[in-house]
């Protein structure tokens, strides 16, 4: 029973690395692969930009809508 305890354990422990250390690889961190549809569905930059703000926070700021749609709305992910 400890063996088994002792496995599960160890096995825990190197799967929580392998995910930590994988975030720091070149491609996981980034979000370059990262694409929103919101041309294909008729929104504009801005537009999108309003909508992923409302979503992901309690509201917008004065001139937060123009920040995320300047630098584009998948890079607005990033923003502190």
């Amino acid at each position: 029973m400890k063996k088994a305890v002792k496995y599960w354990c160890g096995f825990i422990v190197l799967l929580c690395l392998f995910t930590v250390f994988t975030a720091f690889l070149p491609g996981y961190s980034d979000n370059a692969g990262l694409k929103f549809p919101y041309k294909q569905a008729g929104l504009t930059s801005e537009q999108a930009a309003a909508h992923l703000l409302s979503r992901f926070t309690y509201g917008t700021t004065p001139g937060e809508v123009e920040e995320v749609a300047q630098i584009g709305p998948e890079n607005g992910l990033l923003l502190n």
